[in-house]
């Protein structure tokens, strides 16, 4: 089934039986008007940010990022998984533009570790709502995704990480 007619209630067969115009038509009709509202929206929510003082626009950056990620969401099917993804990237982008907007410094690790480190956050959340989600191919292949990315920066903390074996640690 295409996901705009998932979106919209369309059903394949439906649409076989009568010909297909009609029920396609209005189902390309409802996802324009939906494409074109989310459009001017997230049009609207960016003309707003450039006209906000510098110090709210921390808070707004999270919507401008929302919009520029989940808007395929409204033309494609998402499960839990996609969402929490989707999440991680508007997450990795904000914190270090909240970094640089109070400290007056840029994010001083990596972005694709800090990436990777907000998504396995909100996947054990979401371990909690449907284990079954993440014990999939499409998991798998999102952590595989995100540690080769993030393989350079994750080989450096590995290799730079030292435990405390107790003793005392001596500073200068």
């Amino acid at each position: 089934m295409r996901p705009w007619c998932r979106g919209v209630g369309i059903d394949e067969q439906e649409d076989r039986r009568d010909g297909g115009s009609e029920t396609t038509g209005t189902a390309f009709a409802i996802t324009f008007a939906v494409w074109t509202a989310y459009l001017l929206c997230s049009r609207a929510a960016f003309w707003f940010y450039n006209r906000v003082d510098t110090a709210s626009r921390a808070f707004l950056y999270p919507m401008l990022q929302l919009f520029r990620t989940l808007g395929y969401s409204l033309l494609v099917p998402m499960n839990l998984l996609g969402v929490m993804l989707l999440l991680s990237l508007v997450l990795g982008r904000w914190l270090p533009y909240l970094t640089y907007r109070y400290l007056g410094q840029h994010w001083p690790g990596s972005g694709r570790l800090l990436l990777l480190t907000i998504f396995l956050t909100l996947l054990v959340g979401g371990l909690a709502i449907d284990t079954t989600a993440f014990l999939s191919f499409q998991c798998a292949a999102a952590l595989a995704w995100l540690g080769v990315r993030a393989h350079k920066p994750l080989r450096l903390l590995l290799a730079n990480a030292r435990f405390f074996n107790g003793k005392q640690v001596e500073t200068r």
